[in-house]
């Protein structure tokens, strides 16, 4: 099937991706005490027009010495926050053998579509009709305590936490081809894991 037309789908849906970093960071060390704290921050585009990856990361990190150095606290944290707009696969396959023959459009300005064959797609049509955005936080904290009981006899401690949860956001609009008669389509999702950690133990040297 043709229309006449010279359609070339990678073109059409592929662009040149721009991404750029930053990191910010300070510290502070004495003889006592020492602390540090950063924060960084990414965006990416994806190389398929529309897609994209943010990520927003912050440390902070505490340790001090107490009771003339015979006890040690730390405390560590990081939290990280990414945010993406995922691209469906099925427009992977069908930017490579979707024929270039066709147009994009209908004279009526709709998007052209084979109703003949299901698995076959406007690849363009997915892009702007079948969307997939999804939000991921994860932090992680860590305390610990060393004491120095007597020469050669230390006692260790660690309490660790991760809290990681997903949310997930799909959208198909009235228009979408993957969604034929279905007059839009919406799910959402959310997972939570929560992982806790414990550690103590006694070492001596000599």
């Amino acid at each position: 099937m043709k229309d006449g037309s010279s359609t070339d789908w990678q073109d059409e849906v592929m662009r040149t991706g721009i991404s750029h970093n930053h990191n910010i960071s300070f510290g502070h060390s004495s003889e006592k005490s020492r602390y540090s704290a950063s924060a960084n921050y990414l965006q990416n585009q994806g190389i398929i027009k529309t897609s994209y990856m943010n990520r927003l990361t912050g440390r902070v990190s505490i340790e001090q010495q107490a009771l003339n150095d015979r006890v040690t606290l730390g405390f560590n944290i990081s939290n990280t926050e990414t945010n993406q707009h995922v691209i469906r696969e099925e427009l992977f396959a069908n930017m490579l053998k979707y024929l270039p023959t066709i147009g994009i459009y209908n004279p009526d300005g709709t998007y052209y579509q084979n109703t003949q064959n299901s698995n076959y797609h406007n690849p363009v049509a997915i892009l702007d009709n079948d969307l997939d955005d999804r939000k991921i936080n994860n932090m992680l904290t860590n305390a610990t305590i060393k004491v120095n009981i007597f020469k050669g006899l230390t006692y260790d401690a660690s309490v660790s936490y991760q809290n990681t949860d997903i949310k997930r956001n799909v959208y198909d609009k009235q228009a979408s081809t993957l969604k034929i008669g279905s007059n839009g389509f919406a799910l959402r999702s959310e997972y939570a894991n929560r992982k806790q950690l414990f550690e103590n133990y006694l070492t001596y040297e000599k």
